[in-house]
């Protein structure tokens, strides 16, 4: 099901990234190299060609030249979640919701809109460079009218056989409680990115 591919392809975004992170969430993303020269004094260099930098959270990122070009890989140490990667999923959450009105009422919907704009909010004032406050709502519609355009067909998921994963992740990260605790992620300041990833 096209759905369920939309939805797996979070995990593998988070491999080596060339310069901007590949699959990030457009609008919030990181720029590592400018990232790498503010930073200078704290990169260290365990092996020819690789660098590491250490940010709050911990966020751990590791620049590898490869042919000349930086490759990045950044992982959240902090055990409260990538923020990037719960971004990206309830991108695909809220946009599968839009064209498939079985999947979430209207209650878990408008608790999903506003979860997406806390973490815009985080992710803006997390990212590197920062991201002015005024500019949060309209980047986040841009994200997704992005995904909705990226999906040209949507084949509904059904409440049996395989696509009631697609169903039970939609309603699972949208019940209250989930979403009190992603609220509660953002409690760490640190930069948004995709590892680890579900």
């Amino acid at each position: 099901m096209r759905v369920i591919a939309a939805l797996g392809l979070v995990v593998a975004m988070a491999g080596p990234l060339q310069g901007e992170q590949a699959g990030f969430p457009a609008g919030f993303d990181v720029d590592f190299d400018a990232l790498f020269a503010a930073h200078a004094g704290r990169v260290q260099t365990p092996a020819p060609e690789v660098q590491h930098l250490e940010m709050p959270g911990p966020v751990i990122i590791t620049r590898r030249m490869v042919d000349g070009r930086a490759q990045y890989q950044a992982s959240d140490m902090s055990g409260q979640g990538a923020v990037a990667c719960a971004m990206s999923v309830m991108l695909d959450v809220l946009v599968l919701a839009g064209h498939c009105p079985d999947v979430l009422d209207r209650a878990a919907i408008t608790r999903l809109e506003g979860l997406i704009h806390a973490h815009g909010v985080f992710m803006a004032q997390n990212t590197y460079p920062p991201v002015p406050a005024g500019q949060v709502a309209e980047r986040l519609k841009s994200m997704v009218r992005a995904r909705d355009a990226a999906t040209a067909a949507y084949d509904c998921p059904l409440p049996d056989a395989a696509d009631s994963q697609v169903v039970d992740l939609a309603r699972a990260i949208t019940s209250p409680r989930a979403v009190r605790r992603m609220q509660q992620g953002l409690s760490r300041p640190r930069l948004p990115v995709l590892h680890p990833c579900l």
